[in-house]
């Protein structure tokens, strides 16, 4: 209940929480303020007492990430540390405007299609095994794909009437030099 209090009209409110009662000044000479400061000091008790705490939004990417690395200072080796701050640099173009519950299949698929290694996908996934790992694969066997196309493509024939580059016959040659030729693996793959 605000009352006015002083010389200067001050406004100052009183109730009874817990048992006790606050009395405290609303710092204002209006009364409009003193009811809303009054409100929200209630408030403000009721939230701590029973253990209110205001919601936020998960952090983003590159905060997390900053922050794990920061936690990481000290305990870690130079060297650790330094490998941490790579797989941050490399990953936050890709992930940092994200949020982290925002992460999901489809950003490791993107991952998985920015050629990054197995060890940086499924330490962003979390997924400890490559069974999990080989899940997204499909999509860098479909890169792999184009990738042997293109060296399945015929040479383009050159001025002086023959190919490019024949290096069919040197590398048989190579793989019977070095003994490849005994178990025919090499030679059947490049022949």
């Amino acid at each position: 209940m605000p009352y006015q209090r002083g010389k200067e009209k001050t406004w100052w409110y009183r109730f009874r929480f817990g048992g006790r009662i606050v009395h405290e000044s609303s710092k204002s000479q209006s009364l409009t303020v003193a009811r809303e400061a009054e409100r929200q000091r209630r408030r403000e008790l009721e939230e701590k007492w029973n253990h209110i705490q205001k919601r936020t939004l998960p952090p983003t990417f590159e905060k997390a990430a900053n922050e794990w690395q920061a936690g990481r200072e000290g305990r870690f080796a130079p060297s650790t540390l330094n490998i941490g701050r790579v797989s941050i640099m490399h990953l936050t173009p890709q992930f940092g405007e994200k949020l982290l519950c925002d992460i999901t299949h489809c950003a490791i698929i993107k991952l998985a299609e920015s050629q990054a290694s197995d060890q940086t996908i499924m330490s962003i996934a979390g997924h400890v095994s490559r069974a999990m790992l080989e899940h997204y694969n499909h999509i860098r066997m479909a890169a792999k794909r184009v990738a042997l196309d293109a060296i399945s493509t015929p040479l383009p024939e050159s001025p002086a009437g023959g190919k490019l580059a024949d290096f069919s016959e040197d590398v048989h040659q190579n793989c019977n030099q070095t003994g490849n030729a005994q178990n025919g693996g090499a030679s059947k793959l490049l022949n």
